[in-house]
C-alpha cells in the first residue's frame, strides 16, 4: 500500500484497487459504493463504532484511485470541511468522488446535518470541476443514496461477508 503524506492528511492509494470486491472495475452505482467502504471498514481503515465520513476518488473512468478517511466522529456526527475533502481530490487529480458514512446506530436516514453537508460538497465541487456523485449513508443492512433518494438494502455479498461467510 502506497500512500501520500502531507500537512496532516494521507490519501491511500491501491486499498480499493486490491481489496475491492472487483479489483479494477468501475463505480457505477450507490451498491458499489457501499461495497467498497465496507471492505475498507474489513480492513480497519474505517471505525465501526464511531461515525467516520469517507471519500472514494475516481478517475474520469470512474475507477476508484483513492480513499481517504475525512472525518472521525462520534457515535451520532462526524463534523467536515471541503478541505479536508478536496485536497486530497487535487492532489491525486480525482475526476469525481463519492463521499459514504456510516451511523452506528443502525438507522441510515440522513439527519438535516447530512443534507447540509452533501449541499455544501456539491456546491464546492461544481467550483473546482469535481464531482460529487453521490453521498451515501451505511445503518445496519440498509442504506440511504443522495443519489438515488432512496433507501436500500445492503448488498447480499457484503451482509454474507459480515456473518463471516466467503462469498
Amino acid at each position: 500500500m502506497r500512500a501520500y503524506r502531507g500537512r496532516g492528511y494521507r490519501v491511500l492509494y491501491d486499498v480499493v484497487r486490491d481489496q475491492a470486491v472487483e479489483p479494477g472495475a468501475p463505480v457505477r452505482a450507490a451498491d458499489d459504493a457501499v461495497r467498497h467502504y465496507r471492505a475498507l471498514q474489513d480492513q480497519g481503515l474505517v471505525p465501526r463504532d464511531r461515525e467516520a465520513l469517507c471519500a472514494l476518488y475516481l478517475n474520469a473512468r470512474h475507477r476508484p484511485i483513492g480513499f481517504h478517511v475525512c472525518s472521525i466522529g462520534t457515535l451520532n456526527s462526524a463534523p467536515v470541511s471541503p478541505a479536508s475533502i478536496f485536497r486530497p481530490a487535487i492532489v491525486i487529480a480525482a475526476h469525481a468522488l463519492i463521499l459514504a458514512h456510516h451511523h452506528p446506530t443502525g438507522d441510515c436516514a440522513p439527519s438535516p446535518e447530512d443534507r447540509r453537508v452533501t449541499d455544501r460538497m456539491t456546491e464546492a465541487g461544481q467550483l473546482l470541476g469535481i464531482n460529487l456523485l453521490d453521498h451515501v449513508v451505511i445503518g445496519g443492512a440498509r442504506y440511504f443514496s443522495f443519489a438515488d433518494g432512496r433507501t436500500q438494502p445492503v448488498p447480499v455479498w457484503d451482509i454474507i461477508a459480515q456473518e463471516g461467510d466467503t462469498p
